[in-house]
């Protein structure tokens, strides 16, 4: 945690954050693990399309 304590200073102090593609991230991959093995690609493709 030393070596990277400037690192640690800089997210901190800075303004900008990346959450909001992590979030969307995170629901495709939800979706991805729930339909899987119920459909085939055009319908998990158009789930995608449906919720981002």
């Amino acid at each position: 945690m030393e070596k990277d304590l400037e690192a640690i200073k800089n997210a901190v102090s800075s303004p900008l954050s990346n959450g909001f593609v992590e979030g969307i991230n995170n629901k495709l991959k939800m979706l991805k693990r729930t339909m899987y093995g119920r459909c085939g690609y055009r319908l998990l493709a158009a789930k995608l399309m449906l919720r981002v």
